[in-house]
């Protein structure tokens, strides 16, 4: 079997995606493949609101906007240990139902990885979980020193790379390990 040619697959999003708090003035800088869901949950009980409440999706515009109504504003994101990093974007993939982008990066996987993914997560072997997550941690080695024909994704690229796309127009006041979510 030959190179999987992947000219056709869309890039990832490159903008960093962020998420502010209803009312406060914090702006979470997203991480993909962090504890997005449980620093949401943070956010939207620090003003007593539901998630749906927060506001994201900011274009520039609306962020330089969104800066001047919270002069007082204070930026953060939240890094997770690469392995769990790794293997949040690994079960990601296995779960994942109907993006293209996914079935190519399976058949890659499966022709140059021998990853033979299930098509169903449910009753999937602990032990040939186990031995598939070793192969995408290949594959993850190989994409991310450019020996590989897919992009880099950022929901496995290397967070300090991430962190430099953000500074370029959101400084991060503060980072925070994920293992010390707990003790804020």
């Amino acid at each position: 079997p030959g190179l999987v040619m992947l000219s056709s697959v869309p890039a990832p999003n490159p903008r960093p995606e962020k998420t502010a708090a209803a009312h406060f003035p914090l702006l979470y800088l997203l991480i993909p493949s962090g504890p997005d869901l449980t620093v949401e949950n943070w956010l939207a009980s620090l003003d007593r609101v539901e998630t749906a409440a927060l506001q994201k999706h900011f274009s520039q515009s609306s962020l330089i906007d969104w800066k001047r109504r919270h002069a007082t504003h204070r930026s953060f994101t939240v890094l997770r240990h690469p392995v769990a990093r790794a293997h949040s974007s690994f079960c990601a993939l296995l779960t994942s139902r109907g993006p293209q982008r996914s079935r190519v990066l399976r058949h890659l996987l499966d022709v140059q990885y021998d990853l033979h993914l299930p098509e169903k997560i449910a009753g999937f072997d602990p032990n040939l979980h186990r031995h598939a997550f070793e192969k995408f941690i290949a594959f993850l080695a190989d994409n991310l020193r450019g020996q590989t024909t897919l992009r880099i994704d950022p929901h496995w690229a290397s967070q300090t790379a991430l962190l430099r796309s953000y500074s370029a127009f959101c400084p991060t006041d503060m980072i925070i390990r994920e293992d010390e979510l707990q003790t804020l």
